[in-house]
């Protein structure tokens, strides 16, 4: 569910005991923060794991750097609590902010550094740091719903809707303006710090701006259509025949029509339209 936001999974062999350390890399600003709220800081998943030892796949946030430090080289703010989470082989978990947390409070605390202590004991125990106001949530009970980037979401769902074309021209039109719209939207997310930041969000971002273009040329040829589809469906002549109603005219009426221009017509405008039509016969 979260392959494309997460980076490259990073295989660490733990033996015993060991502490990550969590923070926001020093090039990166708290905007970055700000558009990957919803998502999960890091998952790790347990590969392998005997009595002592165990080797885990790390994969984060683009923006955060995961490196190992022991204990002791922690401060006194970061004390690790009693409560920990059992992982064995095939399981894992994701590291959230917690819900009630700010986003400005996020990117402090990112700076300033998390920890998480894994020890390996027939299993691999993680511990959370208990004055981090971040949660350890595991995978099999991970229920938050991602948003994600708008203008991603929103290019989805218009580029998977379908539409129907017989409608009047006027909703053909909304339909173009909602596309331009997203289109603008995807633009300023690839020019913000968050599209330059993941080259798999910037690959799609690009390959959804493009199909939103095609769907938009398309819309434009239906409504071209539309626009010239009452003339289509009528004769040439049909604009200056007076209307029946209730009933279209019969060839003879027509006939008799044509006969009484021409009685009611002067002779040189008679004379002159059966030399035009003798001239279109040669």
């Amino acid at each position: 569910m979260f392959n494309q936001f997460l980076d490259q999974a990073i295989i660490l062999d733990v033996t015993q005991k060991v502490t990550l350390d969590i923070r926001l890399a020093e090039e990166m600003s708290d905007f970055a923060v700000l558009q990957f709220m919803h998502t999960p800081l890091l998952e790790l998943i347990v590969n392998r794991v005997e009595r002592h030892t165990a080797t885990i796949a790390i994969r984060a946030l683009p923006f955060l750097t995961v490196s190992e430090c022991q204990p002791a080289h922690l401060d006194a703010s970061h004390r690790i609590s009693v409560h920990s989470l059992l992982r064995t082989k095939g399981q894992g978990l994701r590291y959230y902010r917690q819900l009630a947390m700010a986003p400005k409070l996020c990117a402090t605390a990112l700076r300033n550094g998390l920890s998480l202590t894994l020890k390996v004991n027939d299993g691999v125990y993680i511990c959370n740091d208990e004055h981090a106001k971040f949660e350890v949530v595991p995978l099999e009970q991970d229920v938050r719903v991602f948003e994600g980037p708008r203008a991603l979401m929103m290019a989805r769902e218009l580029i998977s809707r379908s539409y129907d074309y017989d409608k009047k021209p006027e909703m053909i039109a909304v339909h173009m303006s909602e596309l331009d719209m997203v289109s603008r939207e995807l633009t300023d997310y690839l020019a913000s710090e968050a599209g330059k930041l993941h080259s798999g969000l910037r690959i799609e971002s690009v390959r959804l701006e493009s199909q939103i273009t095609e769907k938009r040329q398309w819309l434009h040829r239906e409504y071209s259509r539309a626009i010239e589809r009452s003339h289509l469906s009528g004769g040439a002549n049909e604009d200056w025949l007076p209307e029946s109603p209730g009933a279209e005219l019969s060839a003879k009426k027509r006939l008799r029509m044509l006969e009484c221009y021409q009685l009611l017509a002067p002779k040189e405008v008679t004379e002159l339209v059966q030399q035009m039509m003798e001239e279109d016969h040669l």
